[in-house]
């Protein structure tokens, strides 16, 4: 049993679980958040929560973070995919100069780009916009940028490989 409690001080006891991995306690955890920002507009407190368990500055941002994020994402999508555009693009729109290498906002840019890859990959709707995005930001001057462009893609690929690659 793992008790929520720390994203968005609801108190959420997940029975049968068992223990959670990080990647599964960031997914809880974005959930919620993402939940809160459909319902209430909280962009400032996932901002918070990703800058917070960023693990920069450092030598490795936190991939479990990011990936959760995604994940809870694509959960999210349907009728919120509207509002979860905005947030991706929203983060995704943080630039350098807002958070440079290795520092704790370097994060928001990648799990930006990266749910528009998870937002892309479960809702076809905004494939050709998240692709057109990601070219974009294929160019960013951060590589952790630019790594979360390939991984955004991959997932993509992973679901419409030939729509994805093929003109």
């Amino acid at each position: 049993m793992w008790e929520f409690t720390r994203a968005c001080g609801k108190k959420r006891v997940m029975h049968g679980v068992g223990k959670l991995n990080k990647k599964a306690k960031h997914r809880i955890d974005s959930h919620a958040l993402l939940d809160a920002y459909a319902n209430e507009g909280g962009r400032e407190q996932l901002k918070e929560y990703i800058q917070g368990h960023s693990g920069l500055p450092g030598q490795r941002g936190n991939l479990e973070l990011a990936h959760g994020f995604a994940d809870a994402v694509a959960a999210a999508s349907g009728r919120k995919s509207g509002r979860l555009w905005g947030l991706l693009n929203a983060l995704a729109a943080v630039t350098a100069a807002e958070a440079p290498v290795n520092s704790p906002g370097e994060l928001l840019p990648f799990c930006g780009v990266l749910g528009m890859g998870a937002l892309a990959a479960s809702d076809a709707r905004f494939r050709p916009a998240a692709l057109a995005k990601l070219r974009g930001l294929a160019n960013d001057p951060r590589w952790r940028t630019r790594e979360a462009v390939a991984q955004g893609l991959q997932r993509i690929i992973a679901v419409s490989p030939r729509r994805t690659m093929l003109p």
